[in-house]
């Protein structure tokens, strides 16, 4: 009989932080939000095993029959029993720039998300916006830029608060960007969850997969 073979197990010490992290508070018109460089040891490895991970869609206006067909926009997760180091740097960070208390994570898991799309696809929606939303109130989010590229206006654009959407799609064209938080590889940014916000998803990720890693934590 041929042996099966199991997934990989993952080890807590592929998600090992850095000790030369370098953290940026930058100020700006819509509030402060906070730069982490260099954050991951091993931020290669996490991105090739989260590409392997099988994705659901958001539900919403993320769930059309499009997302899967002209683009890819997906969910996975990586499951933690238990706070290990990140989650203790993370924490630490918060509470000593923002000066919060009584933090708490709404789960000890790490978000995927998983970007691509086509050319056809792209050329339909260059001119407008991947949906601003908002992750909620009294929430700090916590993002990771996960590939090894980016180009000058890749990033997370912040945006004024949007009118109540009338099409049942991500895509719209009154957006109004007031701000991007530029991507990096291996940089964590840490934010006001209330915040409008959406991914910048450019013409490079038609042959790339964009993944960024999200973990939320809430506050009184």
């Amino acid at each position: 009989m041929e042996m099966k073979q199991p997934p990989i197990l993952i080890e807590d010490s592929l998600f090992d932080v850095n000790q030369n992290i370098r953290i940026n508070v930058k100020t700006t018109s819509w509030g402060n939000y906070i730069e982490v460089d260099n954050f991951f040891k091993n931020y290669k490895d996490i991105n090739k095993i989260a590409l392997t991970i099988p994705c659901t869609r958001l539900h919403g206006m993320y769930d059309v029959e499009e997302n899967g067909q002209d683009y890819f926009d997906g969910r996975s997760y990586f499951y933690f029993h238990k706070t290990i180091l990140f989650h203790d740097v993370v924490k630490d960070i918060i509470e000593k720039v923002y000066s919060i208390e009584d933090l708490t994570e709404q789960t000890v898991n790490l978000g995927n998300n998983i970007f691509t799309w086509n050319e056809k696809s792209y050329e339909e929606n260059k001119n407008n916006g991947y949906s601003p939303h908002t992750d909620g109130e009294n929430i700090i989010a916590c993002l990771w830029y996960m590939n090894e590229e980016y180009d000058d206006n890749d990033g997370t654009g912040i945006y004024a608060p949007p009118p109540l959407y009338s099409k049942q799609s991500p895509w719209i064209s009154n957006e109004t960007l007031i701000d991007v938080m530029p991507a990096k590889p291996n940089r964590l940014v840490i934010y006001d969850g209330s915040v409008h916000h959406a991914a910048r998803v450019g013409k490079r990720w038609i042959s790339d997969i964009r993944h960024t890693m999200v973990h939320f934590l809430s506050y009184k």
